[in-house]
């Protein structure tokens, strides 16, 4: 719990830096987040994987037992990045109903866990009691609707919100899946990097180390693939001075998105994926805080030049303790 809980934690640090500080830089361009994120998160994350393989002493998992798969999950990381970043650069966008779909992401985990179930594949903890279903539907349901609380759920003013395009749509759905997958992917193909490290004191640490090298590699693959389509090289050198005077805030965003990557990992080796994909989720309670706290400093302040509303809207009050209950009811239940 306490890796899930620094994930989430990371997350919403990351997002808060994003939007105070970064914003747009990127000319509504998907190519240039996404790379950035998956070279500066590939190149962060494996320098601090080789460095804790070194302290801990950790072979590096064979590539054609859980390597290959683990490589495949980052590839599908990067996927759901890539579905991120194209659904935000659109016309169409709206923040919120984006971020409403990534807090769906427990209840699509329970999907692909049923279908794993189904599968006949050996997971761990994979019972699917009616009170486990139960509370992860209400987590998933109360993350959704507080999103929606804390924004403008029509951020696009010359599109209707229930008349956006179909690819649209599925940018949004396959951002969804991916996520699902990558939860229980990696449930599965820790649970049997740990078979090598057994009457170690630290197996699910040691067993985490010793895939994320490939998993990185997988997540690089995909920033490298789409930068090499016709005109964005190009294009990211043209915004390069844009990129350049932002490049500090952007590392320390990428620092941050890393490390909920890195805890996140780590806590599936411990927990449940539904249960981590809802501990990570409820980064939103802590952006929410943050935005009340920081509305209430930008309105005492004589000169403001940075618009808070924009980035932290205010709440939908009655939809806010409608989810907040939820929320709590669900807590409760699991606890």
């Amino acid at each position: 719990m306490p890796a899930a809980l620094l994930s989430s934690l990371s997350y919403a640090i990351a997002n808060i830096t994003d939007a105070l500080l970064i914003g747009d830089c990127y000319n509504h361009r998907r190519s240039q987040p996404l790379f950035i994120s998956c070279v500066l998160g590939a190149i962060m994350g494996s320098a601090l994987t080789i460095v804790l393989m070194r302290v801990y002493d950790v072979p590096l998992t064979p590539i054609f037992q859980t390597g290959l798969w683990s490589c495949v999950l980052g590839v599908m990381v990067g996927l759901s990045l890539l579905h991120y970043f194209t659904a935000f650069s659109s016309s169409e966008k709206s923040p919120t109903e984006i971020a409403a779909y990534i807090s769906a992401t427990p209840i699509a985990v329970l999907v692909v866990s049923w279908v794993v179930f189904a599968a006949g594949i050996p997971m761990a903890g994979n019972d699917f009691s009616l009170q486990q279903v139960l509370w992860v539907l209400l987590g998933g349901i109360g993350l959704m609707l507080f999103s929606i609380a804390n924004g403008k759920f029509s951020d696009s003013k010359d599109v209707n919100t229930l008349h956006r395009s179909r690819r649209y749509r599925l940018h949004l759905f396959l951002l969804l899946l991916w996520g699902g997958i990558y939860y229980v992917g990696f449930s599965i193909v820790l649970q049997y990097a740990q078979t090598s490290f057994v009457g170690e004191s630290n197996p699910e640490l040691l067993a985490t180390l010793s895939v994320l090298p490939y998993f990185w590699v997988g997540l690089l693959l995909v920033g490298l693939a789409d930068m090499i389509r016709p005109g964005e090289a190009s294009a990211f050198v043209t915004n390069a001075h844009t990129i350049k005077r932002y490049f500090p805030y952007i590392i320390l965003v990428e620092v941050f998105g890393m490390l909920v990557f890195f805890f996140e990992i780590l806590a599936l080796s411990f927990i449940r994926p539904e249960i981590v994909s809802i501990v990570v989720g409820g980064h939103i309670v802590l952006v929410w805080m943050v935005g009340i706290l920081l509305r209430r400093l930008y309105r005492n302040m004589k000169t403001v030049t940075f618009n808070i509303e924009e980035a932290f809207p205010a709440t939908e009050r009655p939809l806010l303790q409608t989810s907040s209950l939820i929320l709590i009811i669900g807590a409760l239940w699991f606890l």
